[in-house]
């Protein structure tokens, strides 16, 4: 069960427009739905806490094609936002996407997260300065040229430092149909690009072992790494007692250890700082438990 954290009931809301690929995006029209208490008013906290904006990585859309949307966050230095488990403390971000008729999208994409240590041994896991949460969507066969399209993301955050304030937001944007005339190209490169870069990835070969006893543990050797944090999922949060980093060998071992209700899989995700120590990269683990799928 997450700690409770002491709330500011303040719903931030914040409604921004941006443009993609020189398209005009269309107004947001949505409305603040919470009273504002007099804390909330006092002058060290920002009024634009989380500013949220819609990406696409195309000018134009093609029948059939496939592309990117990312809702953008960018938040005010010093406050952070949650990742899909925000650990001991915290409620997730979370994103719905909006998409024209026939559209067809796959499931959001959270890039790697990192800690926040709250005091009093509260760790949580998130974003600060700059998150994007993305899908892979796919254009249906048949477009009308003459018609735009519509995309929207709504989404929901808790932004904190050392009070916490619930946002949401709604934002759109439009996209031409691609012509001859008005053909689909690359957009907001750069940034989807560094996304990219931190989605956690499963193409990594590592060396993983299940100790079993009391507490249960998983070894994972990681080559080649200076610093390694394991996030773990939702599903392993209650259960996860504890994480050590041993150097070793020129890289890292890592050691989960488990209370008795080890869970059936691991499913988090590493965090990797290399013996550069400027490269970070993310893993996703799955690894089943041999001792509670037999």
């Amino acid at each position: 069960m997450l700690r409770q954290i002491n709330l500011v009931i303040f719903v931030l809301a914040v409604f921004s427009q941006v443009s993609c690929g020189g398209q005009s995006p269309t107004t947001t029209t949505t409305t603040p739905s919470a009273t504002t208490p007099a804390d909330s008013k006092r002058e060290d906290i920002p009024k634009n806490l989380v500013r949220l904006y819609l990406l696409a990585d195309v000018t134009a859309v093609s029948p059939g094609q496939e592309l990117r949307i990312a809702a953008r966050f960018d938040i005010e230095p010093s406050w952070h936002i949650y990742w899909t488990n925000p650990g001991e403390a915290g409620i997730p971000t979370t994103v719905e996407f909006g998409l024209p008729p026939g559209f067809s999208a796959e499931p959001i994409r959270y890039p790697g997260p990192v800690s926040f240590d709250g005091g009093e041994g509260i760790i949580s896991y998130g974003y600060q300065e700059l998150a994007m949460l993305s899908t892979e969507v796919t254009a249906p066969l048949k477009l009308n040229s003459n018609k735009k399209l519509h995309f929207s993301a709504t989404a929901s955050w808790l932004a904190c430092r050392e009070m916490c304030i619930p946002g949401k937001a709604e934002v759109r944007m439009s996209l031409d149909v691609a012509t001859q005339a008005v053909p689909s190209a690359p957009a907001n490169e750069t940034m989807f690009a560094a996304h990219e870069n931190r989605l956690p990835s499963s193409n990594d070969k590592l060396a993983l072992e299940w100790k079993s006893g009391s507490p249960a543990t998983l070894e994972v050797f990681i080559p080649s790494a200076q610093r390694v944090e394991y996030f773990p999922s939702v599903t392993e949060q209650s259960s996860l007692a504890g994480q050590l980093a041993i150097p070793e060998n020129d890289g890292v071992k890592l050691i989960l250890s488990f209370k008795n209700s080890a869970p059936h899989q691991v499913t988090g995700v590493l965090g990797i700082n290399n013996t550069d120590q400027r490269t970070i990269r993310y893993v996703q683990l799955t690894v089943p438990n041999p001792s509670t799928n037999n």
